[in-house]
């Protein structure tokens, strides 16, 4: 077959070619993190890239309803989704082909996603994402598997200098519903809040003022605004909600090391279907989250569901990773000549070679291997430098 030249070869914005060697090493990080959830006892799943728009943007995908591709399916002439988070198909799988399977149930996964939109900060419309999802429980103790499980992973692939930011995005609304504000007065608050913009805040909200500057002054190590966090006084129900994000921070910084854990009890963006403790790692080097995370529930709007179930979870970005990774050194790449017996370069069949065999006889067997960017040659049975 011929393929003809294109005139210009051009990709939609936000996607691209992932080429040598960062193909490479996005398969093989996303092979390193898959056999730790694994070992783990995470269970790999493997959903499909499209689906019924009603099922995919149902529950939890609700909140990526404005970031879904639609496609109509010429076999049964109904509207498809293709898939903008992994996530929310895992809980159609935990809560309908899965629903009997024991509880908690551990499942992890790796694949592509595409989104509408870009921004600034995140310009690729097409990513991997790899993750996992603890379904079933409700306990601390899940919320700090799978934090810790995020922070043993981006170690084991060598990123350095951990954060993890903690938060619990329904306790402003629990703060907001006890006091009579109004659609618009909410709206403005919530952009005060995410710039944590105290002198816009404060003539918006009156008498509860000292309450929001609390909350914005305690973000920071948790180390350090454990105590101040523990002594803002909020309405009882929204209390519930701090409690349950120091007592996840407490119990996780008894079993982490080499990561700092920092607390923002007033963060939502990016949240928009969790409803517990939820959180995102930083590393140094990059401006961007490495991945994210949170309480959410299974189920919801499913008619096979049994019933919803709290779920927690962690989902990485590759792409953002790949740039914090520390560069690795390539294998050795040697040149076998054409006609070389294949018992000759068995022995360099492994992860510190890549063999490259000539196709042809060449009479420059040198500026061939040169010209292939092979570093080594095999003559005589015995591995040579090109000079």
């Amino acid at each position: 077959m011929i393929f003809k030249k294109a005139s210009k070869v051009l990709l939609p914005s936000g996607f691209r070619d992932l080429l040598p060697p960062d193909a490479e090493r996005e398969a093989d990080s996303n092979r390193q993190l898959m056999d730790l959830f694994s070992s783990f006892g995470y269970q790999r799943v493997k959903p499909p890239l499209i689906e019924f728009e009603e099922t995919l943007v149902s529950g939890a995908g609700i909140s990526t309803s404005q970031e879904t591709f639609r496609v109509m399916d010429p076999i049964s002439q109904t509207m498809l989704g293709i898939r903008t988070d992994i996530t929310v198909q895992v809980a159609r799988i935990a809560n309908g082909s899965m629903v009997n399977s024991p509880r908690p149930l551990r499942l992890c996964y790796s694949g592509e996603i595409i989104r509408v939109t870009e921004n600034q900060l995140r310009p690729e419309r097409q990513l991997c994402q790899t993750g996992l999802e603890l379904v079933g429980s409700e306990s601390v103790a899940a919320d700090v598997e799978v934090i810790k499980l995020g922070v043993e992973s981006l170690k084991l692939l060598g990123v350095a200098d951990v954060t993890v930011c903690m938060t619990i995005p329904t306790l402003i609304p629990k703060i907001i519903e006890k006091f009579n504000f109004s659609k618009k007065l909410i709206s403005e608050l919530n952009v005060a809040l995410e710039r944590k913009d105290l002198s816009a805040i404060k003539p918006l909200v009156g008498n509860a003022y000292p309450v929001f500057k609390k909350l914005i002054t305690s973000v920071g190590l948790f180390s350090e605004v454990s105590e101040s966090l523990r002594a803002i006084e909020i309405p009882a129900e929204a209390r519930k909600e701090l409690i349950s994000l120091i007592e996840s921070a407490t119990a996780l910084q008894k079993v982490i090391s080499g990561a700092q854990i920092v607390i923002d009890p007033v963060e939502k963006k990016g949240f928009e279907y969790q409803c517990g403790v939820s959180f995102s790692f930083l590393a140094k080097g990059s401006k961007r989250e490495l991945g994210f995370g949170g309480r959410y529930m299974t189920g919801l709007d499913q008619e096979d569901s049994k019933k919803p179930e709290p779920s927690t979870g962690l989902t990485f970005f590759m792409d953002t990773i790949l740039d914090v990774l520390p560069k690795k050194n390539e294998p050795k790449t040697l040149y076998v000549p054409f006609g070389t017996p294949d018992k000759e370069f068995k022995r360099y069949l492994n992860s510190e070679w890549r063999i490259i065999r000539g196709l042809t006889k060449e009479k420059d067997i040198n500026s061939e291997a040169k010209k292939l960017n092979c570093s080594y040659i095999l003559k005589n049975n015995k591995t040579t430098a090109i000079s």
